[in-house]
């Protein structure tokens, strides 16, 4: 793909990415209010960007495999938190800022846990419980050791 297709292709997806949770919002906002149609129309809005925003990296070649991904996610949380870190320096909301700082370095710190467990032997054993949420490494089928909720994700 040519670069000047590849950059008009990645502000299009900015763009749809921005409007799914602009329309999101819009939609938990109008539903909150009371607006219900109003809601769902902005929903099926926002699920629509969503979607067109996935055709895009698929076109843009973002269809890598589960590893490469996470590597991706990995990568772009540090850079997250660097900027955050950054931004944090020079804005008067710094209350704000430290609370998106933390769920970025929350959100760093998972996704390289995720990596780290993807890359083992034991990678396909995993299981996260849908019920509690945790993460059952025993390979075993059936129960959560943690919970005993008996269906995985």
């Amino acid at each position: 793909m040519e670069e000047n297709q590849e950059n008009v292709l990645i502000k299009i997806f900015i763009s749809k990415c921005t409007a799914h949770v602009k329309y999101r919002y819009y939609s938990l906002k109008a539903k909150e209010e009371g607006f219900f149609s109003v809601a769902e129309t902005l929903g099926g809005f926002a699920k629509s960007e969503l979607n067109q925003a996935f055709a895009l990296l698929k076109r843009l070649g973002y269809d890598d495999t589960t590893e490469i991904n996470l590597t991706d996610t990995v990568n772009g949380a540090r850079m997250d938190v660097e900027r955050t870190q950054k931004a944090e320096e020079s804005v008067e909301d710094k209350a704000l800022l430290s609370s998106v700082l933390k769920l970025e370095q929350s959100h760093l710190k998972t996704a390289e846990r995720l990596l780290d467990d993807m890359k083992s032997e034991d990678a396909y054993k995993l299981k996260k419980c849908a019920l509690c949420g945790k993460t059952d490494k025993s390979g075993r089928i059936g129960t959560c050791c943690f919970c005993g909720y008996n269906v995985f994700v």
